[in-house]
């Protein structure tokens, strides 16, 4: 059994008003996690009654995932809240475990997602699908500004260390407009970014 527990007013109000929700999350199985209301309509539109608007999700990322069953405890998905934070409050080491959701398909998107490895292989990328007559989206970070951008190329800004972060937002426009998307180098995850978001990003580029 999982169990979450929001940090949102209006989600409250809805536990406070309705009692404990048994419900499945509101995203279809194949299709990158929604952060806003919008998001939800696009996927489920004519199979669920209503959508509850109270504006775009948190850190807009899938919930922290631990394995409580046995000691040690095992750490299954980084989200909202970090590994340390929990440790922090139980008092108690948690140790990574491997996770049989990693390859499932709501992780991907339909563009094709390319993890570049450093400032060469950026350059490198982009020559490669504009030679093919590709659109491509590039997407910088904190710790890459936009730099060596080939003319004709869309750039987008990701926030690594943002309390809300847009990455599902950004797959989801790179779907309607372009072929490749590609991300610049990104940093060591040890204290640089929020892991939540290195880790969905690997995991769109399928690395």
């Amino acid at each position: 059994m999982g169990l979450r527990m929001p940090d949102h007013r209006v989600a409250l109000a809805l536990i406070e008003a309705a009692g404990p929700l048994a419900a499945t999350s509101a995203n279809l199985s194949g299709r990158p996690s929604p952060t806003n209301a919008q998001h939800v309509r696009e996927d489920l539109d004519g199979k669920i009654a209503a959508v509850l608007d109270a504006g775009p999700t948190g850190l807009g990322l899938e919930s922290s995932i631990i394995d409580l069953c046995k000691v040690p405890y095992r750490w299954l998905r980084p989200g909202g809240v970090s590994r340390e934070q929990v440790q922090e409050v139980l008092d108690c080491e948690i140790l990574p475990g491997l996770n049989e959701s990693d390859d499932l398909p709501h992780y991907q998107t339909k563009c094709q997602v390319i993890l570049s490895e450093d400032e060469a292989d950026f350059r490198i990328q982009q020559q490669y699908y504009l030679k093919k007559g590709m659109k491509i989206i590039l997407v910088y970070n904190n710790y890459y500004p936009e730099s060596n951008k080939l003319e004709g190329n869309i750039s987008r800004f990701l926030d690594l260390n943002g309390r809300d972060s847009d990455l599902y937002t950004l797959l989801r426009d790179a779907e309607r407009q372009a072929d490749v998307l590609i991300f610049a180098p990104l940093p060591p995850e040890k204290g640089s970014a929020t892991e939540a978001v290195l880790d969905r990003i690997r995991k769109a580029a399928r690395v």
